[in-house]
């Protein structure tokens, strides 16, 4: 389960890069350049799913890009800013990396038991919250 969750991880970062190369934006390793005028960063979408910026890279197969890409996303999903998710915020994370990898919903009482055992091996310090160092390794354990 948490190989799936790496390559969803994996995957869910990678493609606003692609989807902003389809748009007309060049990327290199270290920026975005856009290519046209009306290319800019993107911003979180009504439904609170945030997308990545442009100065994401197209690829994020090391573990050092993939924090970096954590990094980026943290206070996006961060709501109260203090630091660390809460359990809401980072099932909210987790469903939004679930429904970019293209997987099918959960029903909702799989959905609880499933985000509270992966909050639950996230937070390995036991302080009911995941910090952005905690996520980082999770999300990229085995990369």
């Amino acid at each position: 389960m948490k190989y799936l969750m790496i390559a969803a991880s994996a995957l869910a970062f990678a493609s606003p890069a692609i989807a902003q190369m389809e748009a007309g934006t060049t990327t290199t390793p270290s920026s975005t350049v856009p290519t046209s005028p009306s290319s800019t960063a993107q911003t979180p979408s009504a439904a609170g799913t945030p997308s990545a910026s442009t100065a994401t890279s197209a690829t994020a197969a090391t573990p050092t890009d993939a924090k970096a890409l954590i990094a980026t996303e943290f206070p996006s999903y961060d709501k109260d800013a203090n630091g660390s998710l809460d359990q809401t915020e980072f099932a909210t994370w987790m469903g939004a990396l679930k429904a970019k990898n293209g997987e099918p919903a959960m029903s909702a009482s799989a959905r609880t038991t499933y985000m509270t055992g992966a909050f639950a091996t996230a937070d390995k310090d036991k302080s009911k919250s995941v910090s952005l160092s905690e996520l980082q390794t999770y999300l990229t354990a085995g990369a």
